[in-house]
C-alpha cells in the first residue's frame, strides 16, 4: 500500500463506528444494537479490540454525530444512556441544526460575494474558493449558539 505525501488529507473516524442515516427506521438501528450485543463472543474472537464493541463502550458520546433513537431506546432499556449522553446529544443535534441551517444560505452568500467581487474585476472561482468560503460560514454557525 502507498503512503499519502505528507500534508494529504484523509478520512478518519473514532473506532468502532456504525453509522446509518437518519431515515433508517427505530426499529432497525435498535435490532442492530442488540445484534453486535447478542453477537460479542463472535466479535470478541475477530478483533483485538473487543471491549470498544461492546454497545455500553460504543454506544455513548463522544461520536462523530448525534445517536439514532433507536440507539438511544436500546441504551436507555440496557440503563446506559445517562443525563450527560443526553446532554451532549441535544447540543451535537442542535449543532447540526444549525449546520444544515447555514448550507443554503452559504451557497446564496457565496453567489452574491462571487457577483459582488466580478463587479469590481475580480474572479473568484474553483473548488477551493467555495471551500474557503463555507469554512469562514461554517465557522460562525456553529458558533451562533
Amino acid at each position: 500500500m502507498a503512503v499519502p505525501p505528507a500534508g494529504v488529507e484523509l478520512i478518519g473516524m473514532r473506532y468502532p463506528m456504525i453509522t446509518t442515516y437518519a431515515g433508517t427506521s427505530s426499529e432497525e438501528v435498535y435490532a442492530m444494537c442488540k445484534a453486535v450485543e447478542d453477537n460479542m463472543a463472535s466479535i470478541s474472537a475477530s478483533t483485538g479490540t473487543k471491549e470498544t464493541w461492546h454497545p455500553k463502550n460504543s454506544g455513548l458520546p463522544r461520536a462523530d454525530a448525534p445517536f439514532h433513537d433507536g440507539a438511544i431506546r436500546y441504551m436507555t432499556e440496557k440503563g446506559w444512556w445517562t443525563p450527560q449522553a443526553q446532554a451532549w446529544q441535544t447540543a451535537r443535534l442542535a449543532r447540526q441544526n444549525r449546520l444544515i441551517a447555514a448550507w443554503p444560505q452559504a451557497q446564496v452568500a457565496f453567489k452574491t460575494h462571487v457577483a459582488a467581487e466580478a463587479a469590481k474585476g475580480n474572479k473568484i472561482e474553483g473548488n477551493e474558493a467555495w471551500e474557503n468560503f463555507w469554512m469562514s460560514f461554517r465557522e460562525k454557525a456553529i458558533a451562533s449558539a
